[in-house]
């Protein structure tokens, strides 16, 4: 091997011969040593140079033989006959200390919590207040990848926990420069952002609210990265947009608690009283007023049996996957109800540090940024397990891995 090869060795670890793996600074050791001895076919053996020159014994050799020879046989014909010694009780057999516990195999969340079927992604604060996006798939350790991004941002994952968005406030106004894209690379994409929404059910589709030359927008921005105008107005008060999917948009007045229907090509239909707080692909929308419910985008309302206080006052709320099940979070911790009513709704007291919902894809688990880790309730079992418990959670979402 020559010098340039040598220098070539990669530091990641080197699979040997016999199966295992030897760090690469031991390996480069092993390959300058062999390298070094190239040119000279010297044996070494335990460290010590053999010359293996041939070389004659001389006459005073053989007298100084005879000599010993004779004073070894001396010694053993006049020294006393030596008794043996008494044998002695063998002593407390000295084993070795183990050797120190290495670090644990990296396990996955399915092993963690029995039935997750999905991987888990949580948005993590930082002691230098950064913030980092974790994946901890169904099987081995968690990955983590830092984020443009810090505690006075806001960060948002799409629905299938792969696509990120970063709000960044402007120091004085009221607006933010926003970006996107995955935990391997954000780009800033338009600043003047009032709110901004992931789609409900397509990864990688935002939709955003802004104001441009002093006219209301709503905008959305596709796969390719390129805002698309969907409807402006210069006579209305820019709404906060609540949700959006392939229905269309739901935008929210806070000072009347009520909001606004868009059709799927941005016109209005119709306007509502409460609080959309989630979407479903299906164009249910949970909405809580002096009541919770389910309003329907094309129109068309399910009243559901549990009180809008149940949980304190709502701070956040989601639909399942299967759209059989709502979770709100309040002031009072979680409730869970059944869309069907049936058995009585679930309540429990957590406590959580962001306001932030995500159901499993299987629509049996749901996990809230705890005070500290994530907490993940068990609709089934109706029991709540803390994992991640060392992190400060900001967000958390799911990377769906069934159809």
């Amino acid at each position: 091997m020559t010098e340039t090869g040598l220098a070539a060795v990669s530091s990641s670890a080197l699979y040997t011969a016999s199966g295992g793996f030897v760090a690469a600074d031991t390996h480069r050791e092993v390959l300058a040593y062999r390298y070094h001895m190239a040119g000279d076919v010297r044996v070494i053996e335990d460290g010590i140079e053999r010359d293996h020159r041939n070389t004659r014994p001389g006459v005073w050799m053989w007298l100084l033989v005879g000599f010993v020879v004779g004073l070894g046989s001396g010694v053993v014909f006049l020294s006393p006959t030596a008794s043996p010694s008494p044998p002695t009780a063998p002593g407390p057999q000295q084993t070795a200390p183990p050797p120190p516990d290495g670090p644990a195999d990296p396990v996955g969340i399915s092993q963690v919590v029995a039935g997750f079927p999905d991987a888990l992604v949580a948005i993590v604060e930082t002691e230098s207040r950064s913030l980092e996006y974790h994946l901890w798939p169904v099987e081995g350790g968690i990955v983590v990848r830092s984020l443009p991004a810090g505690v006075t941002d806001t960060v948002s994952l799409d629905a299938f926990g792969t696509s990120l968005a970063v709000a960044s406030g402007i120091a004085g106004e009221d607006e933010a420069l926003l970006s996107m894209g995955k935990s391997t690379g954000i780009t800033p994409m338009v600043s003047a952002v009032r709110s901004f929404r992931w789609h409900d059910s397509s990864s990688g589709y935002l939709s955003y609210t802004g104001v441009e030359d002093g006219i209301w927008g709503l905008w959305t921005i596709t796969a390719l990265g390129v805002p698309e105008l969907v409807a402006s107005d210069s006579t209305v008060e820019p709404g906060v947009l609540a949700a959006w999917g392939d229905w269309g948009w739901a935008l929210y007045h806070p000072e009347t608690m009520s909001f606004d229907l868009l059709t799927e090509s941005g016109e209005l239909r119709t306007s509502v009283e409460g609080v959309p707080f989630d979407s479903h692909s299906s164009g249910w929308l949970l909405v809580v007023s002096d009541r919770v419910s389910l309003v329907s985008a094309g129109g068309g309302i399910r009243a559901l049996t549990v009180p809008p206080d149940a949980a304190g006052a709502p701070s956040a709320g989601s639909i399942s996957p299967d759209a059989g099940k709502v979770a709100l979070l309040g002031s009072e911790g979680l409730i869970i109800a059944e869309v069907g009513g049936g058995a009585e709704p679930l309540r429990l007291e957590v406590e959580w540090r962001a306001a932030d919902l995500s159901w499993s894809s299987d629509s049996r688990f749901v996990l809230i940024p705890g005070f500290r880790g994530v907490t993940v309730v068990d609709t089934e079992t109706s029991s709540v397990q803390t994992v991640m418990g060392n992190e400060i959670v900001q967000g958390v979402g799911v990377i769906p891995l069934g159809p």
